[in-house]
């Protein structure tokens, strides 16, 4: 499997960039993306190739739940706790800007490639992160990206 060193910092720069364009993107099918990016947020662990990380993802949404929380302030807060937890260095709100990529449909099939190594060995249920994508592509098709 490879390490969180490995997919991490790929998967920080597309929730980023998810959070930031679900807030930023004005669309008319807002309520339909919104919808999307809510089951994306409660279904997180579903995408996390480590158990350890996936479980750490679990307990921060039990104690701080998506309810109408900024997007970018939701991933930056969940960013920032897991870099407590990893003794690193906590990200800047400011920085959120520029942790975006252009292409988040790229960047995802880029991280799904990443962690083949997971579902191939079983780490990853197939199946949950077959669900999770689909959710991703709606999300991506209703918000325009």
């Amino acid at each position: 499997m490879p390490s969180p060193e490995v997919w991490g910092p790929v998967l920080w720069t597309i929730l980023h960039s998810i959070a930031y364009t679900q807030e930023k993107q004005k669309t008319l099918l807002l309520q339909d993306a919104h919808y999307q990016y809510v089951w994306m947020i409660e279904h997180l662990e579903t995408c996390i190739p480590c158990e350890e990380c996936r479980q750490h993802t679990i307990e921060y949404r039990k104690k701080h739940p998506y309810r109408g929380v900024s997007p970018i302030r939701w991933i930056w807060e969940f960013h920032n706790a897991v870099n407590e937890r990893l003794g690193k260095e906590s990200v800047s709100f400011e920085s959120m800007e520029h942790r975006t990529v252009s292409s988040i449909r790229d960047a995802w099939k880029n991280y799904t490639k990443t962690i083949q190594e997971s579902l191939s060995t079983g780490r990853l249920r197939g199946d949950l992160l077959k669900e999770f994508t689909r959710h991703f592509k709606l999300w991506a098709s209703f918000i325009g990206v």
